[in-house]
């Protein structure tokens, strides 16, 4: 017995040896996660030498609205000292210094934490942001172009930031990197912050590249170009996208209209058809056009629509000051509607009035339709669209079908009036 007595004795006072420091661990953890002030100075009286500790507690002053400014860069050079091989310590000791209108101290610390992590981006990222902040552009630029080539992920916000000072297009040519999701980033970037001119270098990045970018980010890229009346580019990227077969796009169409007898798939993108949702109408393409073997567009609107339908359209890329024809074929079967429906030719240039076709009512067999345009010294693109107005208070419902078929687009020569070469 007295034996199991001091046996148990020695395992107790082993125990208790062991309870002490694991009990400060949990209590430090404890602290730490509460995160207040209060709460981080009780668990640095425990565990004086940790350095994340110092650090937690020096940016929680730095950052309060009364926080010790003073006291926060001890903390912050503490963590720094105690543990000179991470990065964070030293970036977030620059930030005290430049807060504290210590440049020169703020540049040392950061170049400390270079010296700690000298490829981790978020410490080039906190550099080039120190040095943009200082006017220093040209290396600011370089250090970001090195982050960028590190991590593609920071390139947008990267181009968010940068392109306060330079401009869009300068900043993608010189800092996106050789990669894929790098300059997806950058092309979702002109997109988003509507940089129009910088498209042209983020094009020509992109098409540098073996590797194919996602199709979507394309198709959205060469519909953002169109929206904004970019029409050579986004002809460009739309015929050199389809020579790399990063785009389901094929020859252009003889006639110069993409996809005018229906034969392929229609892509509802860039140059090719578009059916836009309607609820009184529905869209199909059938084998039944003026002569054996042609496809044909056909709209059916339901016995209730009034609403006036355009929304089957198609881009079509014009040159300024040109005299062009659409020629094709109409029918309608059953189709109520006292304006019938017909082809128009808008000109995307302000000022320039649509062109119109014959229209097409009641039941009709296939007709020879002819659609003139001219083009002004602006244009660069015109949009084709089917159309059917809709009806006037008192008149019935504008139901019916109406069809469309083996559309050539061609250009005849200099519009009228336009001045010789």
């Amino acid at each position: 017995m007295p034996r199991q007595a001091a046996a148990l004795a020695l395992a107790l006072l082993a125990t208790a040896g062991l309870m002490a420091p694991l009990w400060k661990h949990y209590r430090v953890d404890a602290l730490q996660r509460g995160g207040t002030q209060a709460e981080l100075e009780q668990a640095l009286a425990l565990q004086p030498g940790n350095a994340e500790l110092h650090n937690r507690l020096g940016r929680l002053l730095l950052l309060l609205p009364l926080g010790d400014t003073g006291q926060a860069g001890k903390r912050l050079e503490e963590a720094a000292r105690l543990d000179p091989r991470g990065g964070i310590y030293w970036v977030d000791l620059a930030l005290a210094r430049e807060m504290g209108g210590d440049l020169s101290g703020a540049a040392e610390a950061l170049g400390r934490a270079r010296q700690a992590e000298p490829r981790t981006p978020m410490v080039l990222w906190h550099e080039s942001n120190f040095l943009l902040r200082r006017g220093e552009n040209e290396r600011a630029l370089e250090v970001v172009a090195e982050l960028l080539r590190q991590s593609p992920d920071y390139t947008g916000r990267a181009l968010a930031f940068f392109a306060r000072v330079v401009a869009p297009g300068e900043l993608i040519a010189r800092v996106a990197p050789d990669r894929v999701d790098g300059l997806e980033a950058a092309m979702e970037f002109a997109r988003r912050e509507g940089h129009v001119n910088a498209a042209p270098a983020t094009w020509e990045r992109l098409r540098r590249l073996d590797r194919a970018p996602n199709e979507g980010q394309l198709r959205a890229f060469v519909d953002w170009l169109l929206a904004r009346g970019q029409g050579d580019l986004a002809l460009r990227v739309w015929h050199e996208a389809g020579q790399r077969r990063w785009l389901p796009v094929e020859s252009a169409d003889s006639g110069g209209l993409y996809n005018g007898g229906f034969q392929r798939a229609m892509l509802n993108f860039g140059f090719d058809w578009r059916v836009e949702p309607h609820p009184d109408a529905s869209v199909w393409i059938e084998a039944r056009g003026p002569q054996a073997g042609m496809e044909s567009l056909c709209v059916q609107f339901s016995e209730s629509a009034r609403a006036g339908y355009a929304h089957v359209r198609h881009w079509i890329p014009v040159e300024p000051n040109a005299h062009y024809s659409l020629r094709g074929a109409l029918r309608s079967e059953k189709l109520y509607s006292r304006a019938g429906a017909f082809l128009e030719v808008a000109d995307a240039a302000p000022g320039r009035p649509p062109s119109r076709s014959d229209s097409v009512t009641g039941t009709s067999n296939w007709r020879e339709i002819l659609v003139r345009v001219e083009t002004g010294a602006a244009s660069r693109l015109a949009q084709l669209a089917l159309v059917r107005p809709g009806t006037a208070p008192g008149e019935e419902p504008a139901s019916g079908l109406v069809c469309v078929a083996d559309l050539k687009w061609q250009k005849l020569g200099p519009a009228r009036g336009a001045a010789n070469p």
